[in-house]
């Protein structure tokens, strides 16, 4: 029995693994292609194909497959002279293994990994918001983040907290939490952005900001959120936010 199961395991793992490289080879192409329309239609397509391959009983995560398919394609055609393409393309197929382990239910700790695959692709959106230029088409610019953050939160407060089946134990409904969250990380981001640093240490910020509002709206809907807890947030933040500007290299 003890067999079986190992070798079940075994193969749902090399399963998942094929998908998530599958997954990366397209994005190579893609980025071969310099994400021109014939290329980039290729990847999603496979992407799509990829994700619905695998049925799932429970959350689909589907504004999370939406959102990692959105970062890596905007990461990719604005970082490829900042970062390296090989990690880019090992973090992304990492990330799209995560999302299909979440589908499939294969991770036993799997609002950890939703939390860790959350935060990964808002800090991504982050990097992406400070990369932009903002002196041209700025209102449409933040409306686009705006509705990528709202989505990704609607779905993260919708799933994260364990009573998220019963809305009426919510002081405040996953929607109305996203929304609210949004806005603020949005004025978080604009005064962020005024700050002479990279768009590294900024968006490292900003992920910071993104970490504490939703961890207190998150337990303040729940009515979980005390002095303790608050008090700690704010540890957290100052300590944080500390490290982040003493490793910054200002410039104006």
């Amino acid at each position: 029995m003890a067999q079986k199961l190992r070798l079940l395991f075994q193969g749902r793992l090399s399963a998942l693994a094929l998908k998530a490289a599958i997954f990366a080879i397209f994005l190579v192409l893609a980025k071969v292609g310099s994400f021109g329309f014939v290329p980039t239609l290729f990847f999603l397509i496979s992407a799509t194909i990829l994700y619905f391959s695998i049925k799932s009983d429970g959350p689909t995560y589907f504004t999370s497959f939406l959102g990692l398919i959105f970062s890596v394609l905007m990461l990719m055609s604005r970082m490829s002279e900042t970062a390296s393409p090989i990690f880019l393309f090992l973090i992304s197929g990492l990330f799209f293994y995560i999302l299909l382990g979440l589908k499939s239910i294969f991770f036993i700790y799997r609002a950890r990994w939703y939390y860790f695959l959350q935060l990964s692709i808002l800090y991504a959106v982050s990097i992406i918001f400070f990369l932009m230029d903002l002196s041209e088409f700025f209102f449409l610019k933040y409306m686009l983040i705006f509705a990528v953050l709202f989505a990704l939160l609607s779905e993260f407060f919708r799933l994260i907290n364990k009573s998220y089946e019963n809305l009426s134990n919510y002081k405040i409904t996953p929607r109305i939490s996203a929304a609210v969250s949004s806005l603020l990380i949005l004025e978080a981001f604009w005064g962020i952005g005024l700050l002479p640093m990279s768009f590294i240490n900024a968006a490292s910020l900003g992920i910071l900001v993104i970490f504490i509002i939703i961890d207190l709206l998150s337990r303040y809907s729940n009515e979980n959120l005390s002095y303790r807890t608050l008090l700690a947030n704010v540890t957290i933040f100052i300590i944080a936010a500390i490290l982040v500007f003493s490793v910054s290299t200002w410039s104006i």
